[in-house]
């Protein structure tokens, strides 16, 4: 049997790894104690929403995931789900998408308010999450349309997408449809006339 044997400098890394788990590990300034548990996570919602604002991209993507976990309760927070859909980081972009498109209903709202951003980047993945949510998307139909008249080809583009997606009320949408076909990209004609 070999016998095991611990350097200095694998005794650091164990030290240093421990000392990161430490950091990073949830406190009760982030989080409700357990003694507090609330059933209806409303009060979970907001504090994890508060965490989206945290230096630590690590501290952002736990919140994501936890709120992704939550499903519908995490309404509480759309808000901030929603404006972490502008993070600099893809990764925190990426389960901001999730946790919308397992929020369902009550994150349209939110992701039709982040259609008028400023960065045509968020407005483009705002689409898209309304286009993933679908027929529970029925109330951005309206801002969806208003978007195919957006400067961006591409958030025109994935307006024309969700739209198709969502799929009611079928009048609007096909009116919306064909519209696009006379649109000045060819990107976004080809998406009109793809379905």
């Amino acid at each position: 049997m070999k016998k095991m044997s611990f350097t200095k400098n694998g005794v650091a890394l164990f030290l240093s790894s421990l000392l990161l788990l430490c950091l990073c590990a949830p406190t009760s300034a982030v989080m409700p104690p357990p003694t507090e548990f609330d059933p209806s996570g409303v009060r979970d919602a907001v504090a994890l929403g508060k965490v989206l604002e945290h230096p630590d991209p690590n501290m952002r993507v736990w919140a994501l995931r936890q709120l992704d976990i939550m499903g519908e309760r995490a309404a509480p927070a759309a808000d901030a789900i929603a404006g972490a859909l502008s993070d600099k980081n893809h990764v925190i972009r990426s389960n901001a998408r999730v946790a919308m498109f397992h929020m369902g209903r009550p994150a349209v709202p939110a992701l039709v308010k982040t259609l008028e951003h400023r960065q045509p980047s968020v407005r483009r993945l705002a689409a898209e999450t309304l286009g993933s949510i679908k027929p529970s998307a029925e109330d951005a139909v309206e801002a969806l349309i208003r978007q195919l008249s957006d400067e961006d080809r591409w958030v025109r583009s994935a307006s024309l997408e969700a739209l198709q997606r969502i799929g009611e009320p079928k009048e609007k949408i096909v009116d919306a449809l064909i519209s696009a076909l006379g649109d000045e990209s060819p990107y976004v004609r080809e998406t009109a006339a793809s379905r």
